[in-house]
C-alpha cells in the first residue's frame, strides 16, 4: 500500500512542490471568492456601484495574468526558482497580513477600503505570476523526465479541484 502511495506522489519533492501549489492555490482562491462575496452581501449591498466594484476585482485579478505572467516567466529563468516561488508567496502573505492590520486599526470608509481591496488582489495576482513559473521551472529539475507529464498532470488536476473546493467553501461559510 505504501509503495503505491509513493508511486503516486512521483517524489518527495514532488509530494513537497504539489503541496505547496495547493496550499497556495487554495488560500488564493478561498480570498478571491471571499471577497466577491463581501463585495456583495456587506461592502457595497444595495449600492448602484455593486457591478462596477465586482468587475473592477475580478479584473484586478485577471489583468496580471495577461500582462505580467509572460514576462514573469521569462524573468524566473534567469532567476534561482526557489526563491522566487517562495519570496511570491511571502510577498501574498505579507501583503494580506499589512491589509488586515490597516482594516483593523482604521476606520475607512467603503470606497477606500475597496480601493485596498483591488490593491491588495493586484499584488496578490502579480505575486501569483511568479510563483507558477517557478514551480514549473523547479519541476523540470526534481522530477524525472519520463514522469513530468503525469506530474504536470497532476498538478493541474488538483489545481482544478481546488479552485471548485475553495469557491465553495468560501461561499458556504461566508453565506451560511
Amino acid at each position: 500500500m505504501k509503495n503505491r502511495f509513493a508511486h503516486f506522489f512521483i517524489s518527495r519533492n514532488f509530494s513537497l512542490l504539489w503541496l505547496g501549489q495547493a496550499l497556495s492555490s487554495f488560500g488564493e482562491f478561498v480570498f478571491e471568492a471571499t471577497v466577491i462575496v463581501w463585495l456583495v452581501t456587506d461592502l457595497f449591498r444595495d449600492n448602484a456601484f455593486l457591478p462596477t466594484a465586482v468587475g473592477l476585482a475580478v479584473a484586478a485579478s485577471a489583468i496580471p495574468r495577461v500582462l505580467v505572467a509572460p514576462l514573469a516567466g521569462a524573468w524566473v529563468d534567469r532567476m534561482m526558482p526557489l526563491y522566487v516561488m517562495i519570496s511570491a508567496d511571502a510577498i501574498r502573505v505579507f501583503n494580506f497580513l499589512a491589509f488586515m492590520l490597516v482594516y483593523s486599526l482604521s476606520g475607512l470608509d467603503p470606497m477606500q477600503m475597496f480601493t485596498g481591496i483591488l490593491l491588495l488582489l493586484l499584488i496578490n495576482s502579480v505575486a501569483a505570476q511568479f510563483f507558477n513559473p517557478s514551480r514549473q521551472a523547479i519541476m523540470q529539475v526534481v522530477i524525472p523526465s519520463e514522469r513530468r507529464v503525469e506530474a504536470s498532470a497532476k498538478a493541474m488536476f488538483s489545481l482544478t479541484g481546488i479552485s471548485v473546493l475553495s469557491a465553495s467553501l468560501g461561499r458556504r461559510y461566508l453565506c451560511g
